[in-house]
C-alpha cells in the first residue's frame, strides 16, 4: 500500500508541475522525488499530445498526417533492416560456396576409419583377377596372424594371437583340423611367422613384447630367442636361398634381417609405396614368386611388392571372398589376414582372423 501512495502522490507532482510550466512559462527546480517520475510524465505529455484530442490544440487533420507520418518511416526503416539482412545472407552463403567449390579435399592414401566401412587405398595402380576353386574348414577362434604352407609334410602352420589365446599350430590341409599345437605364454600377443630354411625351423615374432622366437618345426619346442625393437607384425622368407628376412612393423617400412645369424640382425628397410605414396598397415607378409605379398590391415587387398624398390607392382581385391553361405550364425569374423603360398602348384590359400573358411585361391596373372 505505502507503494501505491506514494507512486500517486509522486504522479500528482509531476501533472501539477508541468501544468503549472506550461501556464506560466516559469522554471522550477523539480527535486529528487519527482525527478524519479520524469519518465512517467513524459509518457502523459505524449498520450495528451498525440491521442487525447480534447487536451491537444491541434486539429484532427494536422494529427492524422503526423501518425500517417511516423508510420510510414517506421514501415521504411523496417524495410532497410530485412534488406540488409537479405543482401547479408545472399553474400555469406557466396562465399562459402565460392570456398568449398575452389578447395579441393586433399586425397589422403590412409584415410580415418569410418566405424562401419574399411578404409580404401588409392585408386590408382592395377588389380589382378582372382577366382575362389576350394575351401575348407577353419576354427573360427584362431586369430590369424601369420600363416604358411609346408610342402614336404602337406600341412599349414598358423601363429594366433591375443594374450592368453596365443599358439603355434600344424593344421591339416584336407580338413583344417589341428594336428598339433603348443600354447604361448600369456603376456605374449603372437603375430607373424615363417619357415626358416636354413634351420628348418619356425620363426615367429610378437607385436609388442619385442621377443622372437624360433621353434623346432617337428616338436614345437622353443630353440631360441631373439630381440628386435618396435613392434611385430608380419614376417616371411626369401626363397629359394632363405638367407634374408622380411619383417613388416605396421608402417609402411619393411625391415630386411639376416636369416645367417642367431641374431637375425637387421640389413636395412624397404619402404613401400604405390603411385608414389607410402602403403601404411602392412601386415602378414609372403614370398611369392620374387615379390612379396602383404594384407593391408583393415582392407580387403592384399598388395604385391618389389621386394627391392619397395614400389606395389599390382594387387588384389579380396572383397567377397568370404561368402555369406560360408559365415557362421551369432559369429563375427575379423579382418583377411594369412597368405600361404604352394610353390610346387603355384597355388594360394588364403584366410582371416576369426574366419570359417581357408580359401583356396587362382590368381590370373
Amino acid at each position: 500500500m505505502e507503494d501505491e501512495e506514494s507512486e500517486g502522490i509522486e504522479l500528482k507532482g509531476v501533472e501539477e508541475i508541468s501544468h503549472f510550466d506550461v501556464e506560466n512559462g516559469e522554471n522550477h527546480r523539480i527535486d529528487e522525488r519527482s525527478s524519479s517520475c520524469s519518465s512517467t510524465a513524459s509518457i502523459n505529455d505524449f498520450n495528451e499530445t498525440f491521442l487525447n484530442p480534447d487536451l491537444s490544440s491541434e486539429s484532427t487533420h494536422e494529427k492524422s498526417h503526423r501518425n500517417a507520418c511516423f508510420i510510414a518511416i517506421i514501415i521504411c526503416i523496417s524495410a532497410i533492416l530485412i534488406s540488409i539482412i537479405i543482401v547479408l545472407s545472399i553474400h555469406f552463403s557466396s562465399s562459402n560456396s565460392s570456398a568449398d567449390s575452389s578447395t579441393p579435399p586433399t586425397p589422403s592414401l590412409n584415410p580415418p576409419i569410418p566405424s562401419n566401412q574399411p578404409p580404401q587405398l588409392i585408386t590408382d595402380g592395377s588389380f589382378i583377377k582372382w577366382n575362389s576353386i576350394h575351401s575348407i574348414p577353419h576354427d573360427i577362434n584362431a586369430f590369424t596372424q601369420g600363416f604358411l604352407y609346408y610342402a614336404a609334410s602337406n600341412v599349414f602352420y598358423e601363429s594366433n594371437g591375443r594374450r592368453g589365446l596365443s599358439n603355434v599350430r600344424e593344421l591339416d590341409v584336407e580338413t583344417g583340423s589341428v594336428l598339433k599345437e603348443r600354447s604361448i605364454n600369456s603376456n605374449i600377443f603372437s603375430e607373424g611367422m615363417t619357415y626358416h630354411l636354413i634351420d628348418d625351423a619356425l620363426v615367429q615374432i610378437s607385436w609388442t613384447s619385442g621377443r622372437g622366437f624360433v621353434y623346432d618345426r617337428k616338436s614345437f619346442d622353443v630353440k631360441r630367442e631373439w630381440k628386435y625393437s618396435g613392434e611385430g607384425w608380419g614376417i616371411t622368407t626369401e626363397l629359394p636361398e632363405g638367407k634374408r628376412l622380411f619383417m613388416s612393423d605396421g608402417s609402411s617400412q619393411i625391415r630386411i634381417l639376416n636369416a645367417t645369424s642367431e641374431a637375425f640382425d637387421e640389413l636395412g628397410r624397404i619402404s613401400v609405396t604405390l603411385g608414389g605414396r607410402d602403403i601404411a598397415r602392412l601386415n602378414e607378409l609372403e614370398y611369392i614368386n620374387g615379390e612379396i605379398w602383404a594384407n593391408v590391415w583393415l582392407t580387403n587387398e592384399i598388395v604385391r611388392i618389389d621386394p627391392e624398390s619397395g614400389n606395389v607392382n599390382s594387387r588384389l581385391d579380396l572383397t567377397g571372398l568370404l561368402k555369406d553361405e560360408d559365415r557362421v550364425p551369432n559369429h563375427r569374423p575379423d579382418v583377411l589376414n594369412g597368405i600361404a603360398f604352394d610353390a610346387n602348384t603355384n597355388r594360394i590359400w588364403l584366410t582371416g582372423k576369426l574366419w570359417p573358411k581357408i580359401y583356396l585361391v587362382e590368381v590370373k596373372q
